[in-house]
Protein backbone atom coordinates (compact mmCIF):
# COMPACT_ATOMS: atom_id res chain seq x y z
CA UNK A 1 0.00 0.00 0.00
CA UNK A 2 1.54 3.77 -0.77
CA UNK A 3 1.41 6.39 1.48
CA UNK A 4 2.43 9.80 1.00
CA UNK A 5 6.42 10.13 2.19
CA UNK A 6 7.23 10.71 5.79
CA UNK A 7 7.77 14.18 7.43
CA UNK A 8 4.13 15.39 7.29
CA UNK A 9 4.07 15.65 11.08
CA UNK A 10 2.82 18.94 11.37
CA UNK A 11 0.54 20.66 12.83
CA UNK A 12 -2.46 21.42 10.85
CA UNK A 13 -2.90 25.04 10.37
CA UNK A 14 -6.56 27.65 10.39
CA UNK A 15 -8.35 27.57 7.58
CA UNK A 16 -8.16 23.99 6.35
CA UNK A 17 -4.88 22.07 5.15
CA UNK A 18 -4.06 19.51 2.92
CA UNK A 19 -0.43 18.37 2.67
CA UNK A 20 1.52 19.72 -0.16
CA UNK A 21 3.42 16.41 -1.08
CA UNK A 22 -0.29 15.02 -1.99
CA UNK A 23 -1.06 15.32 -5.93
CA UNK A 24 -3.16 18.80 -6.45
CA UNK A 25 -6.27 16.56 -7.10
CA UNK A 26 -6.15 14.87 -4.02
CA UNK A 27 -5.53 17.66 -1.90
CA UNK A 28 -8.09 19.83 -3.62
CA UNK A 29 -11.03 17.15 -3.71
CA UNK A 30 -10.03 16.51 0.14
CA UNK A 31 -9.95 19.72 0.83
CA UNK A 32 -13.48 20.88 -1.34
CA UNK A 33 -15.24 17.70 0.26
CA UNK A 34 -14.72 19.34 3.69
CA UNK A 35 -15.48 22.62 2.91
CA UNK A 36 -18.72 21.30 1.85
CA UNK A 37 -19.19 19.48 4.56
CA UNK A 38 -18.37 22.51 6.98
CA UNK A 39 -20.50 25.02 4.84
CA UNK A 40 -23.54 22.27 4.76
CA UNK A 41 -23.65 21.68 8.16
CA UNK A 42 -22.56 25.22 9.16
CA UNK A 43 -25.21 26.99 7.47
CA UNK A 44 -28.07 24.76 9.16
CA UNK A 45 -29.73 26.40 12.50
CA UNK A 46 -29.25 22.83 13.44
CA UNK A 47 -25.58 23.39 14.37
CA UNK A 48 -23.16 20.92 12.08
CA UNK A 49 -19.63 20.30 11.42
CA UNK A 50 -16.73 22.34 13.11
CA UNK A 51 -13.60 20.38 12.63
CA UNK A 52 -12.55 17.87 9.96
CA UNK A 53 -9.59 16.15 9.91
CA UNK A 54 -8.60 12.90 7.44
CA UNK A 55 -5.65 10.97 7.57
CA UNK A 56 -4.58 7.35 6.27
CA UNK A 57 -2.86 4.52 7.94
CA UNK A 58 0.41 5.26 7.85
CA UNK A 59 -0.94 8.40 10.25
CA UNK A 60 -0.36 10.90 7.40
CA UNK A 61 -2.75 13.68 7.80
CA UNK A 62 -4.13 14.18 4.52
CA UNK A 63 -6.50 17.22 5.60
CA UNK A 64 -7.42 18.99 8.52
CA UNK A 65 -8.76 21.96 9.98
CA UNK A 66 -7.71 21.60 13.78
CA UNK A 67 -5.52 24.26 14.46
CA UNK A 68 -3.96 22.45 17.84
CA UNK A 69 -3.71 19.12 15.98
CA UNK A 70 -1.58 16.72 17.81
CA UNK A 71 -0.73 13.88 15.12
CA UNK A 72 0.90 11.79 18.37
CA UNK A 73 -2.40 11.19 19.02
CA UNK A 74 -3.62 9.64 15.49
CA UNK A 75 -2.59 6.16 16.61
CA UNK A 76 -4.85 5.91 19.52
CA UNK A 77 -7.81 7.63 17.27
CA UNK A 78 -7.63 4.79 14.52
CA UNK A 79 -6.67 2.15 17.33
CA UNK A 80 -10.59 2.56 18.57
CA UNK A 81 -11.64 0.05 15.66
CA UNK A 82 -9.54 -2.74 16.96
CA UNK A 83 -11.67 -3.36 20.32
CA UNK A 84 -15.04 -2.23 20.74
CA UNK A 85 -14.25 -2.62 24.15
CA UNK A 86 -11.06 -0.82 24.53
CA UNK A 87 -12.91 1.90 22.57
CA UNK A 88 -15.90 2.04 24.92
CA UNK A 89 -13.69 2.26 28.02
CA UNK A 90 -11.43 4.48 26.75
CA UNK A 91 -13.05 6.81 24.54
CA UNK A 92 -11.36 8.55 21.69
CA UNK A 93 -8.78 11.54 22.76
CA UNK A 94 -8.47 14.27 20.15
CA UNK A 95 -6.38 17.50 20.45
CA UNK A 96 -6.59 16.81 23.81
CA UNK A 97 -10.42 16.40 24.59
CA UNK A 98 -11.45 12.80 25.49
CA UNK A 99 -14.70 11.84 24.20
CA UNK A 100 -17.01 8.84 25.47
CA UNK A 101 -17.62 6.38 23.20
CA UNK A 102 -21.78 5.42 22.86
CA UNK A 103 -21.74 4.15 19.21
CA UNK A 104 -19.65 1.62 18.13
CA UNK A 105 -20.50 0.36 14.49
CA UNK A 106 -17.36 -0.47 12.18
CA UNK A 107 -16.92 1.73 9.98
CA UNK A 108 -18.37 4.10 12.43
CA UNK A 109 -17.65 5.12 16.18
CA UNK A 110 -19.05 7.80 17.73
CA UNK A 111 -19.66 9.79 20.55
CA UNK A 112 -19.47 12.72 23.22
CA UNK A 113 -17.81 15.15 25.63
CA UNK A 114 -19.12 14.95 29.05
CA UNK A 115 -21.61 17.58 29.53
CA UNK A 116 -19.82 20.45 31.42
CA UNK A 117 -22.23 22.73 33.51
CA UNK A 118 -21.75 25.62 35.83
CA UNK A 119 -21.36 29.08 35.48
CA UNK A 120 -21.87 30.43 31.81
CA UNK A 121 -21.78 27.16 30.70
CA UNK A 122 -24.84 25.51 29.71
CA UNK A 123 -24.50 22.18 29.09
CA UNK A 124 -21.65 22.16 26.41
CA UNK A 125 -21.08 18.89 24.74
CA UNK A 126 -19.37 18.22 21.29
CA UNK A 127 -20.15 15.23 19.34
CA UNK A 128 -17.20 13.23 17.68
CA UNK A 129 -18.21 11.06 14.76
CA UNK A 130 -15.06 8.85 12.98
CA UNK A 131 -15.58 6.64 9.93
CA UNK A 132 -12.82 4.05 8.81
CA UNK A 133 -12.87 3.27 5.08
CA UNK A 134 -10.73 2.22 1.93
CA UNK A 135 -9.90 4.41 -1.39
CA UNK A 136 -7.60 3.57 -4.65
CA UNK A 137 -9.84 0.50 -4.53
CA UNK A 138 -9.40 -0.74 -1.54
CA UNK A 139 -5.61 -0.44 -1.30
CA UNK A 140 -5.11 2.64 0.76
CA UNK A 141 -7.56 2.77 4.56
CA UNK A 142 -8.46 6.06 5.73
CA UNK A 143 -9.83 7.69 8.62
CA UNK A 144 -12.28 11.01 8.47
CA UNK A 145 -13.11 12.58 11.40
CA UNK A 146 -15.75 15.65 12.63
CA UNK A 147 -16.77 17.36 16.20
CA UNK A 148 -19.63 18.97 15.97
CA UNK A 149 -21.72 21.04 18.95
CA UNK A 150 -24.67 21.46 20.04
CA UNK A 151 -27.77 21.55 18.64
CA UNK A 152 -26.19 19.52 16.12
CA UNK A 153 -26.75 15.60 17.32
CA UNK A 154 -25.19 12.11 15.59
CA UNK A 155 -28.41 11.54 13.90
CA UNK A 156 -27.63 14.42 11.74
CA UNK A 157 -24.03 14.40 11.52
CA UNK A 158 -23.19 11.46 11.26
CA UNK A 159 -24.98 10.33 7.94
CA UNK A 160 -22.96 13.73 6.92
CA UNK A 161 -19.93 12.06 7.66
CA UNK A 162 -20.95 8.32 5.93
CA UNK A 163 -21.97 10.72 2.89
CA UNK A 164 -18.65 12.62 2.63
CA UNK A 165 -16.75 9.47 2.74
CA UNK A 166 -18.33 8.07 0.18
CA UNK A 167 -18.36 10.52 -2.18
CA UNK A 168 -15.30 12.43 -1.57
CA UNK A 169 -12.67 9.77 0.50
CA UNK A 170 -13.33 6.44 -1.20
CA UNK A 171 -12.85 8.13 -5.16
CA UNK A 172 -9.43 8.87 -4.14
CA UNK A 173 -6.76 7.32 -5.99
CA UNK A 174 -3.48 5.77 -4.80
CA UNK A 175 -0.12 7.98 -5.07
CA UNK A 176 3.02 6.70 -5.00
CA UNK A 177 5.72 7.63 -2.27
CA UNK A 178 7.88 10.32 -3.44
CA UNK A 179 11.80 9.82 -2.42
Amino acid sequence: MSTPPEGNHRPAQNGGHAPDHAPAGVAERIKDGADRLLLASGASAQGGARDVLVFDAARHVLYSNLPALDVGELPAVASAFADRGKAMMRGITLCGVRYEVHRYHPPLVYGRTAVLEGPGREQESVGIALCKTEAANGEMTVFALITYAMPALSARMVPQLKRFCKEVVEPLQQWNKIS
